[in-house]
């Protein structure tokens, strides 16, 4: 059970953690939250990916926001800081069984890994059993690293971190465009940004660049896991 709990944390982490943070374009196999939303960098988050470093258009997003800890989802409540939700503030919020790297105090995210050690459970290898720089055990030297990891959601390893598309072809129908500089799927139609979250075709977001972008706060309603803005 353990071990089980561990390789969900593994993947609950890398949908926020890596250097691609919480936005429109989806790292499969990622935290499991909302798609088509920006979100901030950290290690336990519901979001992948960020909007910035994706080559987005440089508009409005959907992020999360909250006024207080109540606003925020279950596993992202520990805190509201500058209207952000957290996971933890100091490492004693983590569970050191789970998430072994602590807490990082900048981002409010609890990280799995500290040390490459720290991804081998009992003999069961987490991710790729490398930590990577996010606290993630998503690190690689080559793709083979990545495509080698149980799931096949890795399709290549770029700046030493796995990522989840080489070509379109490794993207879903919701998200199907890929940014091969970054190696996320992103949207490629204003009807893929509303599909993907969860509402219906003409919901106002518009898709840029692969960036799902918003004009004002109605169009961010049909995301569940927390309170999301236009900002």
């Amino acid at each position: 059970m353990r071990t089980l709990a561990i390789l969900t944390a593994a993947l609950f982490i890398f949908g926020c953690s890596d250097d691609d943070n919480g936005t429109t374009k989806q790292d499969k196999g990622g935290g499991g939250g909302d798609i088509g939303v920006k979100e901030d960098k950290g290690g336990g988050g519901n979001e992948g990916g960020t909007q910035e470093d994706q080559g987005g258009g440089g508009g409005k997003y959907c992020q999360m926001y909250c006024d207080q800890a109540s606003d925020c989802p279950t596993g992202m409540d520990k805190d509201c800081v500058n209207n952000k939700c957290v996971q933890c503030k100091d490492t004693a919020d983590c569970d050191s069984a789970t998430y072994k790297g602590g807490c990082d105090t900048t981002t409010g995210f609890c990280k799995l890994c500290g040390a490459d050690a720290d991804c081998d459970i009992s003999g069961t290898k987490i991710g790729t059993g490398m930590c990577d720089s996010n606290g993630s055990c998503y690190k690689c030297d080559k793709d083979d690293d990545c495509t080698a990891v149980a799931g096949g959601a890795f399709k290549v390893c770029i700046n030493n971190v796995c990522k989840t598309c080489a070509a379109d072809t490794d993207c879903t129908a919701g998200l199907s465009k890929c940014d091969t500089a970054t190696g996320v799927c992103g949207c490629a139609s204003d009807d893929e940004c509303c599909t993907a979250a969860g509402g219906s075709s003409g919901c106002g977001l518009t898709c840029n660049s692969g960036m799902c972008e918003c004009s004002d706060d109605t169009q961010c309603s049909t995301y569940t896991t927390g309170t999301y803005k236009c900002l």
